[in-house]
């Protein structure tokens, strides 16, 4: 990673939160670069393979392929990680199993220039590191699996994973 510019791609399902993270960066944190914005899982990975950036902006919680189920798809990791979110339990998760870091959106410029601020400290084998341990750590995770929800038939269960939309 270079002393003065630290090229970015930004990877979110929604457009919206791209635009604000783009103007947000742009705006209160001229280090950055954004070399490209995608709208899921299967883009960014395509994006990061291509540009081959210092770091990514990811999304958590994106249709078809999540945040964490792209990062699955490197061998090795060779780029820093902020997680963006909307959900505040992901963000309590992310301390709690190792995460490299996290925004919760609506993402606050304090909070972001604080992200940014520490890049400088986190060198790429202990990012890759952090995120083969969060990556491990959801897969073996005791938390809620299946959800409850009452019907006119009576009670009926589902598995979190198979949920789509809800």
């Amino acid at each position: 990673m270079s002393n003065s510019l630290i090229s970015a791609i930004l990877i979110d399902d929604e457009e919206h939160c791209l635009k604000t993270l783009s103007w947000n960066l742009n705006e209160f944190c001229p280090e950055i670069k954004i070399l490209g914005t995608a709208n899921n899982g299967k883009e960014g990975l395509n994006l990061i393979n291509q540009l081959n950036p210092d770091l990514v902006f990811l999304d958590i919680e994106m249709p078809v392929m999540n945040g964490l189920e792209m990062l699955a798809k490197f061998d090795k990791i060779n780029f820093k990680v902020i997680f963006t979110t909307a959900y505040n339990e992901y963000a309590i998760k992310a301390i709690k199993l190792n995460a490299i870091d996290y925004l919760l959106k609506p993402i606050d410029k304090d909070d972001l220039r604080t992200a940014i601020s520490k890049l400088s400290a986190i060198n790429s084998e202990l990012t890759s590191r952090k995120i083969q341990n969060l990556k491990y750590n959801m897969s073996v995770s005791t938390d809620l699996q299946r959800i409850t929800v009452g019907t006119f038939e009576g009670v009926q269960f589902f598995d979190l994973k198979e949920i789509t939309f809800l």
